[in-house]
Order: C-alpha cells, then sequence, then structure tokens
C-alpha cells in the first residue's frame, strides 16, 4: 500500500474524495467541499488553482479555471492566455508531467520574474502542481495547491494519487459549463425536439409530431448535438434530464 495512504483516516479521506470527484451532478460546491473536507486531510494546503487548458504551441488557452479558497478578484485577473516563457514552472510541468512541489524564495530560478511577482503578490507562498495531459497533447488539466505544508516527496506522491480523481472532476465541471452555454443558445423548440428525444422517440417519429421531414429532424438534432457538446442520442437526453426544468 502506497504510504500516502497508510492510515485508515487517510484511506477514508481518499475514498470520499474520489466519489465525489465522480459523482454524476458534480458541481463547484460539490467539489469545493470535497476539496475542503478532504483534499486538505490529504494534502494540506491553503488554497486550489484548477485549470483545463488547449495547448497552442508556447501558449496555454484557458477553458476552465477555478478555485478553491482562491482569492475571487485574483482568480477573475487570471488571463486566459498563457504564454508559456513567462511561466516557466508551467511549462516544467508539461515537459516533465510528475508532481513539483516548488518554493518561491528556495528555488527562485526556477520562476519568472513574472511567477515570482504573482506569488507574491497573491502570498500564495510554496507551491505544490500536478495535472493530467491528454494523450494527444492538446488539453491538460492543471492543479496548484498553494500554501502547502509537508515533506516534499510525501506531497508528491499524494498529489499522483489525487490528481487523476481532480482531472475527472473539473474535466466533468468544463464539460457542464460549455453544454450549460450551449444549452442557453438553444430555442423553444430545440427543447421540444429533445424532450421527445429523451422519451425514446425516433427522428420518423419525431417528424410526425412535429409535422417535419425526417431528414430535417435529424439536421436540427445534429446541431443541437453540436451546441451541447455530445456526440449521441444517449448523452443528449442525458444532458437534457439534467437542465434545470425552468429552460429555457
Amino acid at each position: 500500500m502506497a504510504p500516502a495512504l497508510a492510515s485508515p483516516e487517510r484511506r477514508m479521506h481518499f475514498t470520499a474524495l474520489a466519489e465525489a470527484c465522480v459523482a454524476p451532478a458534480l458541481n463547484e460546491a460539490g467539489f469545493a467541499r470535497a476539496i475542503r473536507e478532504h483534499g486538505r486531510a490529504l494534502l494540506p494546503h491553503a488554497s486550489l488553482l484548477a485549470a483545463v487548458g488547449r495547448l497552442s504551441f508556447d501558449h496555454v488557452v484557458i477553458e476552465y479555471l477555478g478555485g478553491v479558497d482562491y482569492h475571487p478578484a485574483h482568480l477573475a485577473q487570471m488571463p486566459r492566455q498563457l504564454n508559456l516563457r513567462e511561466r516557466p514552472i508551467m511549462g516544467r510541468w508539461l515537459r516533465e508531467r510528475d508532481a513539483l512541489v516548488v518554493d518561491p524564495e528556495a528555488d527562485r530560478d526556477q520562476f519568472s520574474e513574472f511567477e515570482r511577482r504573482e506569488v507574491f503578490s497573491h502570498g500564495l507562498g510554496r507551491l505544490a502542481i500536478h495535472g493530467v495531459a491528454d494523450p494527444s497533447g492538446k488539453y491538460a488539466s492543471y492543479f496548484s495547491f498553494s500554501g502547502v505544508q509537508g515533506q516534499a516527496d510525501d506531497l508528491k506522491q499524494t498529489l499522483r494519487l489525487m490528481t487523476p480523481l481532480l482531472h475527472q472532476a473539473v474535466m466533468s465541471l468544463r464539460n457542464g459549463t460549455a453544454r450549460a452555454a450551449g444549452a442557453s443558445a438553444l430555442s423553444p423548440e430545440d427543447f421540444a425536439l429533445l424532450e421527445l428525444l429523451a422519451c425514446g422517440r425516433s427522428n420518423a417519429e419525431i417528424g410526425k409530431v412535429t409535422g417535419k421531414s425526417e431528414k430535417t429532424i435529424r439536421n436540427r438534432l445534429t446541431r443541437i448535438y453540436a451546441d451541447l457538446g455530445v456526440a449521441s442520442r444517449t448523452e443528449a437526453a442525458s444532458v437534457y434530464l439534467q437542465l434545470p426544468r425552468g429552460q429555457p
């Protein structure tokens, strides 16, 4: 058994964190609660910055950004496009793809002046960093725990265990955010089609109910799938059933 989970209490916190991160109805509040109640017990820290980014040459375009006990004003100031030449710590993680523990004082030569100013102005202190890169190399999740306490080797081992769970959680939150934005673009007629689809009606049956051709229904559903970021009828129905009943 990994030393990071050697005690029954730590195993309990890890199991609870895992259950929260894979919960089908996970939201921002649930993620924050899981980090505060279980993530902090596993890896003592002050705040967490969590992001999902699209990699493009020497830039990262942030598609999801969240934080737990991270100052809201600092989170709002975070740019949505990052130049990796200004962020060697993030660049180092992208190269090594392994957990990092860095201190802006002890490891000052690893930080750019830009990073050091950011760390000190936000009072972040010692950082523990890890994430998960998509096999294609196009996307990556990134987690930066600030104010971490403990031995570097122990923190790294704990990060390696926690990060796959955190990755699944933020990818779910990212997809939920994108789908909510896509759903806001749908018309009442689109929602009516989704309701029929969720009831198990075929395209031909939906066409008869709505007075449209089967081809028209197929084309409209294809557009709706694109708006929602889904690839199948099953996924579309699942997203529809999770939307607030007041939509649109």
